[in-house]
């Protein structure tokens, strides 16, 4: 039910149907409208409470709702939007709040802010880590209503959980598997395959690929579209729907040829079934020389086809889901699939005693800093101390007013920039 209430919100919104929702969410729900209007300011109007929640471990969550007077995006105004609910949440003595920040195109944010305790002192959540972006325009609104509309809602502990990044990843991987094994056995059928192996290394390429472009056309590095891959897909079925010709005639030469040479070249030497408009497009792809659009011996160069539905599933199953072109970093998470889930779902489908590991960001960063500091201390011309160091490359914390940048003499901070 609460899940059809929120599809129902994204079709025909209106702020009032969330006291429905919440009301489904968690009986102890009391609705209170009651106008904020002293919050109001140039950013944001027609402020009002739409009700609260008194949980049964004595946790207070506040939840209210304000239009944006900007057009709201997955990037835009998250941090503006943080200040003014950490503002509200700290006067009204709120222990959290949910607020839907919504636009005049009924696109609209709905974040999670809670307090973190410690002792006598009180921090917020991170503004970046307890958000979804939803928008009617877009078929990205899975996870939303996955997490949300399926979530509990009886503990703050619990509503954490539905904004959580890892079960996101979990449930995304969950799906992507049954969606990848749905390929496979398509594979290994049409192209006769007695080797299951073989056949799952091709779909794995396949899959690999597809995700990577999608972070690509998100950059609108394929002809300024973001949803290149989707329109390409339509404009083929228009002339070819169930030819099964869409791999070998349309993503061969997107793969081998548009992304595996420098922009201006002709794709598929002009004998091709695209659109001008296409293939301008493929002619002015970006040159992704990593290898990746490659063709690899024994797979790529056997004319193995998949067929037409079921890379039009796989398509209607990815791009369900929302990608972001920014990569976490240690202290911020975004509930979207961004870079490093490539590296998650190699690491998952492939086995790890073929070496193919994941190293976490988390773990990386900390390499790189640590490395510095060494290479520094021991390549430079002064004795350049650690402390400093340490200082200049690692945050005390996530306060800009509590990070140090160490004490260096300007002969020391040449050497340093050099």
């Amino acid at each position: 039910m609460s899940r059809e209430i929120l599809q129902n919100i994204i079709n025909n919104f209106e702020t009032e149907r969330f006291v429905r929702f919440f009301r489904e969410k968690n009986r102890s729900f009391a609705p209170k409208r009651e106008d904020l209007i002293q919050y109001e300011d140039n950013n944001f109007k027609n402020g009002f409470k739409l009700g609260e929640i008194k949980f049964d471990s004595g946790e207070q969550m506040f939840v209210c709702a304000f239009r944006a007077n900007q057009s709201l995006s997955e990037r835009s105004g998250k941090k503006s939007q943080y200040e003014k609910a950490k503002k509200i949440l700290k006067e009204t003595q709120s222990d959290a709040g949910i607020f839907i920040f919504y636009d005049r195109q009924n696109n609209f944010r709905f974040s999670l802010i809670y307090a973190n305790y410690l002792g006598t002192r009180r921090d917020w959540s991170n503004f970046r880590r307890f958000t979804y972006f939803v928008s009617k325009k877009e078929f990205t609104n899975k996870t939303f209503l996955q997490r949300i509309g399926d979530g509990n809602f009886s503990s703050l502990e619990k509503i954490k959980d539905a904004f959580s990044i890892s079960a996101v990843t979990d449930i995304f991987y969950k799906d992507f598997f049954v969606e990848y094994n749905k390929l496979v056995e398509a594979v290994k059928k049409r192209n006769k395959l007695a080797n299951l192996e073989k056949a799952r290394n091709f779909v794995l390429l396949f899959t690999v690929r597809t995700i990577f472009l999608g972070f690509i056309q998100k950059k609108g590095w394929i002809g300024n579209d973001e949803k290149f891959i989707q329109n390409l897909l339509t404009e083929y079925e228009e002339t070819y729907s169930g030819k099964n010709l869409f791999y070998n005639r349309w993503l061969i030469p997107l793969f081998f040829e548009a992304l595996n040479s420098p922009p201006g070249r002709k794709v598929a030497y002009s004998d091709n079934d695209f659109s001008k408009e296409t293939e301008k497009k493929l002619q002015m792809a970006p040159y992704l020389n990593g290898g990746l659009f490659k063709q690899k011996p024994d797979y790529d160069d056997q004319g193995y086809l998949i067929p037409d539905k079921e890379i039009k599933d796989f398509f209607d199953f990815l791009f369900s889901h929302n990608f972001t072109i920014e990569e976490n970093s240690y202290e911020d998470e975004d509930l979207q699939l961004n870079p490093e889930f490539l590296g998650i779902i190699f690491e998952r489908l492939v086995n790890k005693a073929d070496g193919a590991i994941y190293t976490p960001r988390t773990e990386v960063d900390l390499i790189c800093r640590m490395s510095l500091v060494k290479w520094l201390e021991k390549n430079s011309d002064l004795p350049i101390s650690k402390a400093n160091l340490y200082e200049l490359f690692f945050r005390e914390g996530e306060k800009r007013e509590d990070q140090k940048h160490g004490s260096f003499s300007e002969r020391e901070i040449k050497i340093i920039l050099e």
